[in-house]
């Protein structure tokens, strides 16, 4: 499992379950290994055999619960969040999970405090610090995004960040006016993942935007190129045609 060699894994699951299905352990990693493959009915069944072997493990209790909620199921993964939270109150994963339950609901407030409480317990969790940030997002709370970005940074090497973090750290710096920045920060993010039709779309009407015409033109053409039908970089070619049309006419 920890290797990825996930087919091999599971072969080596199933006959642990078969030798002793009483072993909450065997019962739980099988039940990992099946979620994997997209087995998630089977997976939660023998999720929920481990959480009952295991006399109701907190830690089980949260795998349960968002196994779970990925399935939609939002008013037990929110009991086991509230039933893992009971037995260990400084479970940073459970204040996590009843903190995804309340964002699904549209809950933000809730859900943000939650998080923070999570973050006492586990700071550095590399998650966690990307859930809170969305929220100060999607809070209209910039700054604090930003300023939780940055830990998120710190637990990075410098040149590691995930494409996914740059990008919210440049849809951050837009919401604080700083659209030069974005820029730089998308530019880190496409670094990190240069097939992405998203990420250069976004760049490419932000460029326009700032007046970086030849730089916008090029990565909407980059775009369609990797994906000729993405419905974003059709987007921004048809509404921005006009502008460089005019643009090359000029030069």
């Amino acid at each position: 499992m920890e290797r990825g060699q996930w087919d091999t894994a599971e072969s080596l699951m199933a006959q642990a379950v078969k030798a002793c299905p009483v072993d909450a352990n065997a019962q739980r990693y099988y039940a990992d290994v099946l979620w994997q493959r997209g087995a998630r009915e089977q997976a939660l069944t023998h999720a929920k055999e481990a959480l009952q072997l295991s006399g109701g493990d907190p830690a089980v209790a949260v795998r349960v619960g968002e196994m779970q909620l990925a399935m939609g199921n939002t008013d037990e993964a929110m009991k086991l969040a509230s039933q893992a939270i009971d037995i260990d109150p400084r479970l940073a994963s459970a204040w996590g999970l009843r903190g995804r339950v309340e964002q699904m609901a549209g809950k933000l407030d809730a859900s943000l405090a939650d998080y923070l409480r999570a973050l006492q317990y586990a700071p550095a969790d590399r998650d966690l610090l990307a859930e809170t940030a969305d929220i100060y997002r999607r809070l209209n709370r910039p700054q604090r995004a930003l300023a939780t970005l940055a830990s998120l940074r710190e637990t990075y090497q410098n040149g590691d960040e995930p494409a996914q973090l740059l990008q919210l750290e440049a849809q951050t710096l837009l919401a604080l006016n700083r659209p030069e920045d974005a820029v730089v920060s998308y530019i880190a993010a496409i670094q990190r993942s240069p097939q992405s039709p998203d990420l250069l779309a976004q760049l490419a009407e932000l460029q326009w935007q700032t007046g970086q015409m030849a730089d916008a033109q090029r990565n909407v053409q980059q775009a369609l190129a990797i994906s000729p039908n993405h419905a974003g970089s059709l987007a921004v070619y048809r509404q921005k045609k006009r502008e460089f049309d005019a643009w090359h006419a000029s030069t």
